[in-house]
Parts: C-alpha cells; structure tokens; sequence
C-alpha cells in the first residue's frame, strides 16, 4: 500500500515537472519569434523608408579657368518608397580634393518618394564659390552630409564624384591689335595663343560686324595643329576655329590661323572680339582673349602739293646748281623727284627736299625744272616749271652766269702768259692768252 503511495506521488510530480519544462520551452519559442519578428519588422520598415542619393554633379562655369570662382551644385534624388517630411533638411555638401568647400542644407520642404531637387552651393568655408587652381581635381557631393536623416535605407549611396582638370589660363590673341584698310580693301589677322602649359586643342570664335566686315577665308598653314576637330567656318558675323594636335602638344607662342577679311566701310572702325578654349588632356580651359581694332578710310585721292622754292624762274645758273623745293600732303609726302627736261635727276625722300645739278653736264641753254611729289596711296603732284638757263661758256671766266668787264679784268692779268696754268683764262686752250681768246671773251660780252 505504502508502494502504492509513492509510485502515485512520482507520476503526479513527474506530469508537474514535464508540464513545467513544456511551458518554459513554450516562454523560449515565444522569445525567439519576437525577436525575430521584431528584426523581420525593422527589415521591412528601412526597405521601404527614404533613401538619398545624388544623380548629377555640375559646375559652373562647366571649364573654368585657374582662379575663377566655381559654383557647384547636385541634384539629389529620393529613391526610397517613404517621402523625406517637410521640416527636414534635404542638404548636400562639396569637398574638392577631400576638403569640405561649399554646401547647401537650406532646403527644409522635404522630398516626396521618387522625386528629385537641384541644389547649388549657397555657404561655405570661404563664401559659396570655390576659386579654381590649376591641376586635376575631384568634387565629391554628398547628400544629406550632415546626417540629419538617420534613418536611410542605405547610408552607403549618398556620394558621388566628379573629376576634371584645370590648366592654366594661357592667352588666345589677335595679331595685330589693331589695323587700318581702305574701304573694299582685304586684311588678314592672324589667331594666336600663348599657352602658358602645353595644350593639345583651340576652339574659338571670332565674332564681327557684318555690315562692316566680310568673311573672305581662312588658312592654317604654318600652324602646328594640324588636325581640324571640327566644322571650320565663316560668315553671318562668326568665324568658328576648331583645331588640334596628334604629337606633343604646343607649349610656346603659335600660330592657330590665318582669317581673312574685307572692308565694307569707309570710315569709322569695327572690332573682330574673340572668345575660346584652349585643351589638354581632354580638360578646356578658358584662356584670356584679346581682340582687333580695325579702322577704315576711304581712299586717299588728293594729290600732294609741290613747289620749287629756288632758283626761281627765268634764272641763269652755272656750275653747280642747288634746286630745293617744298611739298605737303594731308596724309603724307613719302618722296619728291626733280625733273630737268623731263628726265629724272634726283629724288629725295625727307623734307627738306633739295638736289644738287652740276649744270657742266647740260648744255649752255634753257632748260625746264620741274619736281614731283608722292604720298603713299600713288598720287603724284607736280610743280610748275621753272626755266633756267644754263651759261657753262668758258668765256664767263669767273663763272657768275654772264660775261662782262670782270671778265675782261681777269683774262687781261693774263694776257701774254703762255704755260698749263693759266686756268679759265686760256679760253681756246692753246696754251697761251692772246688776242684770239679777247677776240672769244668779246664775242659774249653782255650775255
């Protein structure tokens, strides 16, 4: 009986402790599937929240050149299925070369699921521009910079890059700087660069006034790029100059071509302005540019004025003969020539104009001077003529330009001397002074 007792009290404490170990096991599956639940739950949650990320870096200007300030902006994208609330700042940041620049975290409308928002840089370490440097560089954009929306479902795809490189400036350049053409004259000027680095491409335009001016053609030879990269044209005021290089580059002062143009006005001036990038490695640049200055005038058809100052007209003259003359012109006198019977004996290009005529080589008779004045557009002025008459006789011994009783004085402190040194006073040249010369002086006396 006692037996029996126990072996009751065993089973109804064995069923007491089976049934306690049930229920804990029961407590264990319970606590595990909360856990899991809960993890599942957060799961589905973050797969459908927000999510931010950036599509699309610019900047601005798109090639800038070293030291001009850039200004950047991103365009950041909501690709979750969950709308960031309004009140919350939609923000994104700029770092060039890992250092934080610029950024934007002002926009506090929110941002709806699938929707997107461009926004540019407006603060920053040094104001909201960056001041490009030369050298390559990455701008990194990053949404949401600061973390103020923790709950992303991906915090690892706000980034995104941009790189480019900035040479320097350099200078593309008209030469010359200025000109002066006759109206329906032709010009050329030649587009130039100082590279400042080693560059391997020109774009350009030139852009002109086309009721001053008109496209006429344009010519690379001599240049050392040698490739066209693109449509190369002119007219409807542009000239587009698109060219590059397959060797080594250009690093020093070249050529990059020849534009020719024709003037349309007589008057007045016109400026052929330029504007381009220079490239290297496939970066642009934007060089300094510098532009033409053309003048035009309508053609110069007043003839210069010219006078012979001395001798003056219906003058005797021996010996050698100083003629001088004076000339004027309202753009300017580039030479005077002296005419004596119609042949040219002398020319002189600086005021003031003279010649020098041995009369001994023109015969003792009248003779017609006339001078000729030049500007530089070919037209030619002529003066009056003046009459000279040439007295070369070798009884006009002392050589005045006319024989009279000084003369005869000369000759006669001669008379009866014989030998080579007698000079002008042996008239005949026999050697000897006599009668027979006298009889020559007297012949013409008074002329």
């Amino acid at each position: 009986m006692k037996k029996l007792k126990e072996l009751a009290k065993s089973k109804r404490l064995g069923s007491a402790f089976g049934l306690a170990q049930r229920r804990k096991l029961g407590l264990v599956f319970v606590a595990a599937f909360a856990v899991i639940g809960s993890y599942m739950l957060f799961q589905s949650q973050a797969a459908t929240g927000n999510d931010l990320i950036v599509t699309n870096v610019t900047m601005n200007p798109a090639s800038p050149g070293a030291g001009q300030a850039v200004t950047f902006a991103a365009t950041v994208r909501n690709q979750g299925t969950t709308p960031v609330p309004a009140g919350t700042a939609v923000g994104v940041g700029f770092q060039v070369d890992g250092q934080t620049v610029t950024w934007n975290r002002s926009n506090t409308s929110g941002l709806a699921a699938g929707a997107s928002v461009t926004l540019t840089a407006n603060a920053g370490t040094s104001g909201t521009t960056w001041a490009a440097t030369t050298g390559p560089h990455t701008v990194a954009a990053t949404a949401d910079d600061t973390n103020v929306i923790p709950d992303e479902a991906d915090e690892a795809n706000n980034l995104r890059n941009l790189t480019f490189t900035i040479g320097s400036t350099g200078n593309l350049y008209l030469s010359p700087a200025t000109t002066s053409v006759l109206v329906n004259g032709q010009f050329t000027v030649a587009l130039r660069l100082t590279p400042g680095t080693t560059v391997d491409g020109v774009e350009a335009t030139l852009t002109y006034d086309v009721a001053r001016l008109q496209f006429v053609s344009m010519n690379a030879t001599g240049s050392p790029f040698d490739v066209e990269l693109g449509a190369q044209a002119g007219g409807s005021g542009t000239v587009t100059i698109s060219r590059g290089n397959l060797s080594n580059g250009v690093s020093s002062d070249a050529l990059v071509a020849n534009v020719t143009f024709r003037a349309l006005a007589g008057s007045g001036s016109a400026t052929i302005q330029t504007a381009g990038n220079v490239t290297k490695g496939g970066a642009y640049t934007n060089p300094a540019t510098a532009n033409t200055t053309v003048t035009f005038s309508a053609p110069d058809t007043v003839v210069p004025s010219v006078s012979i100052t001395s001798p003056a007209n219906n003058t005797s003259a021996s010996a050698n003969l100083t003629v001088t003359a004076n000339a004027a012109d309202a753009v300017g006198v580039t030479r005077v020539e002296l005419y004596v019977d119609g042949q040219l004996k002398g020319t002189d290009t600086s005021s003031p104009y003279s010649f020098i005529i041995d009369t001994k080589t023109l015969t003792s008779a009248a003779h017609t001077f006339q001078a000729r004045a030049y500007d530089a557009a070919g037209n030619v002025g002529t003066s009056a003529t003046v009459n000279v008459t040439v007295k070369n006789w070798a009884e006009d011994i002392n050589q005045d330009g006319k024989v009279d009783l000084l003369d005869f004085s000369l000759l006669a402190t001669r008379y009866g001397q014989t030998g080579t040194t007698l000079g002008r006073s042996d008239i005949n040249g026999d050697g000897k002074v006599d009668l027979r010369d006298f009889s020559l002086l007297a012949s013409k006396y008074g002329k």
